[in-house]
């Protein structure tokens, strides 16, 4: 009964396909919903948690030591929550129901992070995620992060757009202020030491890429292939006032010129895919999957409205609480969150984000 109720309000387009085979009936009382509202973006669990079934990434920082041009949650500020609040935003997400937590920036392997870091994943598989990711650009990965707080983390996000020294600094993927590019074998170093370092740990391997006019004829699945990582989330990059273009950036973050059609980033897609020793690991997605699919909470412990092409926050979860945000985020104009779309682009995978023993 629990698993129809799911399929009925989670993955609507499951549930109807068994019910048009006459396995299951719809009458299952009605969904509820929080607020009224916004049906297709906040169902409501038995247990009337807001917040069920979903994943939420946590940018607790803005600050990185990188300086690329299609950055969504660019460096404006440097500042985050005491840890007190932080914490308690961790316990209110989990208390409504967020199965996964994501840990972004900015980058949160700079080394003045560490221990941060390491606390909050600590902090989040103790009190009872299922999983506990980090994405990172991959420059400040360490051994002892991973002796220190490895047990606790279920996946290790790396950003690689590209192995091409050149197209990673026209991205602005390079130290902030140098005038060197990253070599490919600096990048092919560090991508096979935190993939020797995630075997080791038990903890399990996902690549980012950006897709972007200047990368959409490259091919990566050798080195996919290679790295043999649980998941390839490959993005079409994504334009956001106020983050990546507009007049609140500056010269150096200015995504249009980046920009690709959806024909390119479905080249990009098909011809990739294509040579991948498992092409299921593949997740494309598109600016309709991407934009407000993401329940995003920043540096400050607010969610983040997306939905209408750049970012609006809401109040912060550690002053008004999680529920008084969430209705923030949802009754957006734009939906704030769309769930439907969230479970489109395979955003819940809930039997295999848990690192095994």
């Amino acid at each position: 009964g629990k698993v129809l109720v799911y399929l009925s309000r989670f993955a609507p387009q499951h549930f109807k396909a068994l019910e048009a085979c006459g396995l299951v009936s719809s009458k299952l009382g009605p969904k509820k919903c929080f607020p009224p509202q916004t049906p297709s973006n906040c169902a409501v669990d038995d247990e009337g948690k807001i917040l069920s079934g979903t994943a939420v990434n946590f940018h607790f920082t803005r600050k990185c030591n990188f300086e690329c041009k299609f950055c969504f949650h660019a460096a404006h500020t440097s500042s985050i929550l005491p840890r007190e609040q932080r914490m308690s935003v961790l316990q209110q997400l989990y208390d409504e129901g967020a199965e996964k937590i994501n840990f972004a920036g900015g980058e949160p392997f700079l080394p003045s992070y560490h221990d941060i870091l390491g606390e909050m994943v600590q902090q989040a598989k103790q009190i009872g995620f299922s999983s506990v990711s980090v994405i990172t650009n991959n420059s400040h990965v360490t051994a002892e992060w991973f002796a220190k707080y490895g047990r606790f983390l279920d996946i290790l996000g790396i950003s690689c757009d590209s192995l091409d020294a050149v197209t990673n600094f026209r991205h602005g993927r390079h130290p902030a202020g140098s005038r060197r590019a990253l070599s490919s074998e600096v990048m092919v170093s560090r991508l096979r030491s935190s993939a020797q370092l995630c075997r080791d740990y038990g903890v399990m391997l996902k690549i980012n890429t950006v897709v972007t006019s200047i990368n959409y004829l490259e091919v990566m699945s050798d080195v996919i292939n290679c790295l043999r990582p649980m998941r390839w989330k490959v993005f079409q990059v994504l334009p956001l006032e106020g983050e990546n273009h507009g007049q609140h950036c500056g010269k150096k973050q200015n995504v249009l010129p980046l920009v690709v059609s959806e024909e390119q980033f479905e080249y990009f897609v098909r011809r990739n895919a294509v040579a991948l020793w498992d092409p299921s690991i593949m997740k494309p997605e598109n600016n309709r999957l991407m934009q407000a699919s993401y329940l995003l909470v920043d540096e400050q412990g607010r969610f983040l409205d997306a939905s209408l092409g750049k970012k609006s926050p809401t109040r912060s979860i550690a002053e008004v609480g999680v529920r008084q945000a969430f209705r923030e985020l949802v009754s957006s104009s734009g939906g704030g969150f769309h769930r439907d779309e969230f479970l489109e682009r395979g955003g819940y995978y809930a039997a295999d984000w848990t690192r095994k023993g």
